[in-house]
């Protein structure tokens, strides 16, 4: 530590020396003090920012984890889903939107179902109509089969009938007349 002397005189009169012993232990001593007082308040401020912040995140992102939970549920089949709107405007307008959309992939679910039972019923009704038109036409095929059967066998016995009078004619001299049923000849 520095010491600086001086001597005293006033008017000429010397009354002696001044000795001054200049420490900066004291000083740094006291800066030091200060220095950890506020570093100590600072740590303390920004445990404090930090907690609030945490509390803050905590319930601001509470509706964003509703919002994420509701997600998953739509995306496994769960139309019904709805969220209560909370927190900032904007998360709030987000889950207003997905609430809206959720509603119309309800309704879309609802009118696909309606349509494939629709689609099933016509199906059944056709296939029905099939098989109703599919025995009618094997019928009307073994009417018709028969029908044929039996003119094959009629063009047979006539075809017989002619040529038997074909013979008779050919091998007879005698004239032959011939009556329909009104009895003309």
């Amino acid at each position: 530590s520095p010491i600086v002397q001086r001597d005293l005189t006033i008017g000429g009169i010397g009354y002696g020396r001044l000795t001054v012993r200049i420490t900066s232990r004291p000083a740094t001593d006291h800066l030091w003090m200060s220095f950890k007082a506020g570093a100590g308040i600072l740590v303390l401020s920004l445990c404090v920012i930090l907690l609030l912040t945490l509390a803050i995140l905590r319930v601001g992102l509470r509706p964003l984890a509703s919002l994420n939970q509701a997600m998953q549920r739509l995306g496994a089949g769960d139309h019904q889903v709805r969220i209560e709107p909370a927190g900032a405007p904007e998360i709030r307008e987000t889950i207003t939107v997905f609430n809206h959309a959720a509603q119309m992939m309800q309704g879309l679910n609802e009118s696909l179902r309606r349509q494939q039972q629709d689609l099933a019923r016509a199906r059944n009704e056709l296939e029905s109509r099939v098989a109703q038109r599919t025995a009618e036409l094997a019928q009307a095929n073994l009417d018709l089969k028969r029908e044929v059967d039996e003119r094959v066998a009629l063009v047979a016995s006539l075809t017989v009938s002619e040529e038997r009078f074909r013979m008779l004619t050919k091998l007879s001299a005698d004239w032959f007349w011939e009556q329909d049923a009104d009895f003309r000849f």
